[in-house]
């Protein structure tokens, strides 16, 4: 991150994927702090230094130099992310996405955990916006890895919204893919599993959308 003595046409560019990589490095703030002018103040620079500031996290214990101030502006990352950031920009992000989506539902727990169910319950359709998810599906099976629980519709028994306990386990009690895996060949096998280990329609398909996924990813 010295500053280089020769003028380089792509050097913002650069210096934005930097910051990218190493989001959550303190140490990086500081270094792009001596760039010339040019490149501090370019567009992918202060692009990258608002995505910094709004992927900062204070509510996980394994992330070091935690942001204790932290605002969790997940929302504020997400439509950045859709907005303006170029492709390689958001292959880089993607890689922090799971612990950002995790602090973001810790966050809504806390707002939200209460004994009222009306107000502790949010929609699917709006977490998927709000969080960045690419579907339905992709946004269940997160949240089934969270043991969050998804409440099914009624009168059409398709999964409706999440609701937000305050005893829902978080770090270091998540199923592993392989466990998702092995659960998911079993119902392949006896469809009486089905029943007997699912709670609703959502989980089950949610189930099955992780044990294809991780399927596909161990034969490549």
């Amino acid at each position: 991150m010295s500053p280089s003595p020769l003028s380089l046409p792509n050097e913002a560019e650069f210096r934005a994927y930097f910051a990218l990589v190493f989001l959550r490095d303190p140490d990086v703030s500081q270094q792009l702090q001596t760039l010339p002018s040019d490149v501090f103040f370019s567009s992918p620079v202060m692009r990258s230094l608002r995505l910094r500031s709004w992927a900062q996290l204070s509510n996980d214990k394994y992330v070091q130099n935690n942001a204790e101030a932290a605002p969790s502006s997940f929302v504020r990352l997400f439509k950045e992310v859709r907005a303006s950031t170029t492709y390689l920009e958001a292959c880089i992000l993607e890689t922090w996405f799971g612990s950002i989506r995790t602090s973001a539902f810790k966050a809504l727990r806390q707002a939200l955990g209460i004994k009222n169910p009306q107000i502790s319950q949010l929609s699917i359709p709006m977490l998927v916006d709000m969080l960045g998810f690419d579907d339905r599906e992709q946004f269940i099976a997160f949240c089934v890895y969270l043991s969050l629980e998804i409440i099914d519709d009624k009168e059409t028994g398709e999964p409706r919204v999440v609701w937000f306990r305050k005893s829902t386990p978080w770090e270091g009690k998540f199923q592993s893919s392989k466990t998702i895996l092995i659960q998911y060949r079993a119902c392949l096998k006896s469809p009486s599993i089905l029943v007997i280990n699912s709670r609703s329609k959502a989980r089950k398909f949610a189930l099955s959308v992780c044990g294809e996924r991780t399927a596909s990813s161990e034969a490549e």
